[in-house]
């Protein structure tokens, strides 16, 4: 009986010891893989978080999005638009259009590389 219950208790012990050989090599593939998982996340979510601030045309076939540019980014925003289409195969083109509103636009300044820091600081605090 003696004999039995060691045997058993040898085949627990070496169960355990490779469960917790398999528990570390599982969290060391985790944790080598988390930041890269974590960045395709946020990518993901920020992605997410963006389309659900567009609304559907009514013709269900296109989103539509409003927003303040500065005037001069027009072409820099139009060319961006159409490295995008473009990189992403896309068969429908972006179209960016300017409306003329009679509301005052929210403030914009521009920054360099010492006021840069302290947008990222308010960002970051946001």
């Amino acid at each position: 009986m003696i004999t039995e219950v060691s045997g058993r208790l040898s085949e627990l012990n070496t169960t355990i010891d490779v469960g917790l050989l398999h528990r570390g090599n599982l969290l060391q593939t985790i944790g080598d893989q988390f930041e890269q998982w974590n960045l395709l996340v946020r990518k993901e979510k920020s992605i997410y978080h963006t389309l659900n601030m567009l609304s559907i045309d009514v013709t269900k076939k296109c989103l539509v999005a409003e927003g303040w540019s500065p005037t001069f980014a027009t072409k820099q925003i139009q060319d961006a638009l159409q490295r995008a289409t473009f990189d992403s195969n896309s068969q429908v083109g972006a179209i960016f259009q300017v409306l003329h509103t009679i509301e005052s636009p929210p403030t914009y300044f521009r920054t360099n590389k010492f006021t840069s820091a302290f947008q990222k600081l308010l960002m970051h605090m946001a």
